[in-house]
């Protein structure tokens, strides 16, 4: 089993590890030599600020009356996840946080580190402690390992290569997509060829030679590119532009408000973007059957210009 789908596998899903820890929180007493008792899970109340929109995946109290925040992701740390940490300890006037990972990143790593320095001497000191997280088998019953992150578990990046924070949620989701991709298209007479990027982001999606869809997943939405070939780019742009209505496709392809749909001056000729998260698994199907339903339509739109030419 490789490390990458070790949580995944013996967890299924966050919330499933979520609720797990809430019922072993010993397992986190040893770094703070307190008890810790009331624990919540996705907890949005705070007894200050009453109900709020984003949920806490654990928050606690130690004996005292202190409260603290518990906060696990799989894979690796990323820009989410902090921004999540610091929303919830304001949320519920929380002075310590557990970030529980598989794998820390070194920004993560040193802006923890320069948090805790710089409000240690102050009158409400704040601290977050990284803690790396192993299963010790291949069900919850065997338990996990943690321990606290160090310097020494920063790992290496190869030079000039760009690798996506959530390059290891990204392998997880188009193996999901790809394996819908395949449902969906089966029995079609398109020459189709889907291909996964060196970025693993992005998935390029190879319809002849005129024309293919660009389909990059990042960390806030998905999009849908409809691109032609370079020779035949301004023929499409300008035939695109003159015959196509936006606000027909937005309704065909009954896109919400949030989601956009263009025909920039240059790059790609059509281009279908839509809010979304790639480390919320939850709301993958829900993604996968969006961008399929685009790819679709783009699909059969791109052939209809494609015979212009």
């Amino acid at each position: 089993m490789s490390d990458t789908k070790k949580m995944v596998t013996v967890f299924s899903q966050e919330p499933f590890f979520t609720r797990w820890l809430s019922q072993h929180l010993g397992c986190l007493e040893k770094f703070t030599g307190k008890r810790i008792v009331n624990p919540k899970t996705e907890c949005r109340h705070s007894e200050e600020n009453g109900s709020g929109r984003y949920p806490a995946d654990i928050l606690a109290e130690y004996e005292n009356g202190d409260r603290l925040i518990i906060e696990n992701q799989y894979f690796l740390t990323n820009h989410v996840h902090l921004g999540e940490i610091l929303t919830y300890a304001a949320w519920h006037n929380a002075r310590e946080v557990f970030w529980i990972a598989e794998r820390v990143d070194k920004e993560h790593f040193q802006a923890v580190k320069w948090l805790n320095r710089t409000t240690e001497t102050s009158d409400t000191p704040f601290h977050i402690t990284i803690l790396l997280v192993t299963p010790l088998g291949d069900t919850p019953d065997d338990g996990i390992s943690l321990r606290e992150a160090t310097d020494q578990d920063i790992p290496e990046r190869p030079k000039n290569e760009f690798i996506p924070a959530n390059a290891d949620f990204n392998l997880l989701f188009w193996e999901q997509f790809r394996e819908s991709f395949d449902r969906w298209f089966e029995g079609t007479p398109r020459n189709l060829s889907l291909k996964l990027t060196k970025r693993s982001d992005c998935c390029t999606l190879t319809c002849g030679e005129r024309y293919r869809l660009n389909i990059p997943f990042r960390n806030t939405n998905f999009k849908v590119e409809l691109v032609c070939g370079e020779e035949l780019r301004s023929l499409y742009l300008a035939a695109m532009s003159q015959s196509i209505d936006l606000s027909q496709i937005r309704e065909t392809l009954e896109l919400t408000e949030f989601d956009t749909v263009e025909i920039p001056n240059i790059g790609p000729v059509l281009r279908v973007t839509c809010p979304a998260q790639v480390t919320n698994t939850e709301a993958w199907d829900e993604y996968i059957d969006k961008m399929l339903f685009i790819i679709d339509y783009l699909l059969r739109l791109g052939e209809q210009y494609k015979k212009c030419f």
